[in-house]
């Protein structure tokens, strides 16, 4: 990891290539949409990035009239002098420092791959990001949409979710290095949505997981406005051997937590602290979540699949 001084560095010279930027798009260079049911007016200054996101995202999800009470989006690529830069850092943390953009006081979201400010009263986020569909766009989106799927009822996670041949959804949560990506690679034939990041829903009492489509080793396997109901909720835990063991109601809170994807926490208030924890009680309560052991063997599926 790099130095401290040098991390700040890199982070503030994004900052201010941020601030100065014009964010002038031309005709043609926008795409009204919805992500996972949150309204957006997408603006860039790279043409192509459209014609991506129109080959990327569900065909249901693309709109051709605007979009009430829509959040906007303008978007540049990084400039030359900078382009450098946006992967020289190591650490995969998202940071938020306070500055001014536009004569007013903002936070601004900095990671390796993209940074971006939100305009609270306009409802617009500015941002950089290389123009594909790739780590920094996924990045950026995990940051905008995690804080605005919670009014949804709706959570992205950390996890990976395969799909059996019955169409029921198994949920893999667990720290970076537990075993999800594992789980998925010894998964076939079952389809794998992310191996990453999966979004989850509860309705009527039952929770359901889609492709997240922000990020992940693997292309999700089925489109990313297909969802499923979910059949088991794991945290996985290598061990010696395998098995299932149940968990208390405080560990599947602070498991459940740990496993919401690019939440600030820090810049949350006591409100939206609450409604997060709200969201990880309400999954629970639709499916308990429980401990996997397991020995990283395509043989943990016969305890998974057994009744």
């Amino acid at each position: 990891m790099e130095p401290r001084s040098l991390q700040n560095t890199l982070q503030k010279s994004k900052i201010e290539f941020l601030k100065k930027s014009t964010f002038k798009c031309g005709k043609g260079e926008s795409l009204i949409f919805s992500f996972h049911g949150i309204p957006i007016s997408f603006h860039t200054s790279v043409p192509s990035l459209i014609s991506l996101l129109k080959e990327y995202l569900p065909d249901a999800w693309v709109k051709n009239k605007s979009l009430s009470h829509s959040y906007k989006i303008f978007h540049q690529s990084p400039a030359q002098e900078i382009a450098q830069k946006f992967d020289n850092e190591s650490s995969s943390d998202v940071f938020h420092f306070k500055n001014s953009f536009k004569g007013c006081e903002q936070i601004f979201a900095v990671q390796r791959d993209f940074v971006a400010t939100l305009n609270t009263q306009e409802r617009c986020y500015y941002c950089h990001f290389e123009p594909i569909i790739d780590d920094g766009l996924h990045n950026f989106f995990r940051w905008m949409l995690s804080p605005l799927l919670l009014d949804l009822s709706k959570a992205m996670l950390h996890a990976a979710a395969l799909i059996n041949e019955k169409e029921e959804a198994f949920l893999f949560l667990g720290p970076s290095g537990a075993g999800k990506t594992t789980m998925t690679e010894m998964g076939s034939p079952r389809l794998v949505l992310s191996d990453d990041m999966n979004l989850v829903s509860f309705e009527n009492d039952k929770l359901f997981v889609s492709a997240g489509g922000v990020g992940g080793l693997y292309k999700p396997q089925v489109a990313l406005d297909r969802k499923f109901e979910v059949k088991n909720l794991f945290w996985l835990n290598q061990a010696k051997e395998n098995s299932i063991v149940e968990l208390s109601p405080l560990q599947q809170v602070q498991f459940m937590l740990s496993s919401f994807a690019n939440l600030p926490w820090k810049n949350f208030s006591k409100d939206e602290q609450e409604k997060a924890f709200n969201s990880a009680q309400a999954i629970i309560n639709c499916m308990p979540l429980k401990q996997l052991n397991f020995t990283k063997e395509a043989s943990i599926w016969n305890l998974i699949d057994s009744p």
